[in-house]
């Protein structure tokens, strides 16, 4: 059978999990990006050239009009084949998707209490994640382009104004890993890779706040998870993007 594909931009943005778990979980996958210019008015920003060329969706296929291939109008999607006489299975939503690697990759805890448990991390990761691009979108609407920066000043007004959000959101990570090494059962499941992306892409705007000082069980379960064989092999592959949201900010 192919190898499942993964439609999404070309940045690491709602796609970076699913790449995560992909990862630790051994699944191989194919990457086929959405192309920037969509039929609404969005734009994502193209990757820098020192990233890996993108390999396009064609324009109907990868048109989030296309109500077959992107129901909700929006994407990631996950397309995966496991028999050659049945249609193809397609998933969109990226926490969707996200659960259904977690399901194949063994990556959602050891019992249905711990598969409960995963759930809620990832439903917190996602309303922290949607704060995050309510401030990151919200200073740069549709066609983007290179002209805002992190430093402008609406961006830097807007982030200070966000930090106290910020150190509130992951409070309740740093408390839960006061006492373990991963946030449900003993071993790391997709609750962990969403966590280690969203600290991630949050560090890069809020390091005082978010500094080992006042968070150091975050930042060792950061450190944790990148050395961990299977993602440092992803994080090192030159297969991931550079930029981490569809526009300039981040």
């Amino acid at each position: 059978m192919p190898p499942p594909q993964l439609h999404y931009f070309a940045c690491r943005s709602r796609g970076e999990p699913i790449r995560l778990a992909c990862a630790l979980a051994g699944i191989e996958f194919e990457e086929f990006s959405v192309p920037e210019e969509q039929s609404n008015g969005r734009r994502q920003l193209a990757p820098p050239p020192t990233d890996p060329t993108p390999r396009y969706l064609s324009q109907e296929a990868g048109s989030l009009a296309n109500e077959s291939a992107f129901p909700f109008g929006t994407c990631p999607a996950w397309v995966e084949q496991d028999d050659a006489a049945e249609p193809p299975l397609r998933i969109n939503q990226s926490n969707a998707i996200l659960r259904h690697i977690g399901r194949r990759g063994q990556l959602c805890g050891s019992s249905a209490a711990e598969a409960a448990h995963v759930d809620a991390w990832l439903d917190h990761c996602e309303d922290v994640r949607k704060a995050y691009n309510d401030v990151i979108y919200g200073l740069d609407g549709p066609p983007f382009d290179e002209s805002l920066s992190n430093d402008s000043p609406d961006a830097a007004a807007s982030f200070a104004e966000h930090t106290a959000a910020v150190v509130t959101s992951f409070g309740p990570f740093e408390r839960r890993l006061s006492d373990t090494d991963t946030l449900v059962g003993g071993s790391l499941t997709v609750a962990d890779v969403a966590l280690f992306d969203l600290f991630d892409f949050h560090l890069r705007l809020w390091p005082e706040a978010l500094a080992p000082a006042a968070f150091p069980r975050l930042h060792a379960h950061r450190a944790a998870v990148a050395s961990q064989p299977l993602i440092a092999a992803y994080l090192e592959s030159g297969r991931r993007w550079s930029r981490v949201n569809g526009n300039a900010l981040g």
